[in-house]
């Protein structure tokens, strides 16, 4: 039986990934809480899903702390920690 893959690789791919769950939404970065997110929601994700770009080595976890760094410091003041 053939299988496909949740997540689909390469570079290009985690980029778009961070830009929309990241960088796109500082509010959402700013106030996101693990304990609250639920790891095997597939159609709609409550965290970055961007683990499987990291551990594969498509993205650098030095460029998603850049990302995440950079939408806490457009975040409104309420939301940010």
């Amino acid at each position: 039986k053939k299988t496909s893959p949740i997540v689909k690789g390469g570079e290009s791919l985690a980029l778009a990934q961070l830009q929309k769950t990241v960088t796109a939404r500082p509010d959402w970065t700013a106030s996101f809480e693990k304990p609250k997110t639920s790891c095997t929601e597939v159609s709609s994700p409550s965290t970055t899903v961007l683990s499987p770009y990291l551990s594969i080595g498509c993205i650098s976890p030095r460029t998603a702390w850049h990302a995440v760094s950079d939408a806490n410091a457009k975040a409104s003041s309420k939301t940010s920690r």
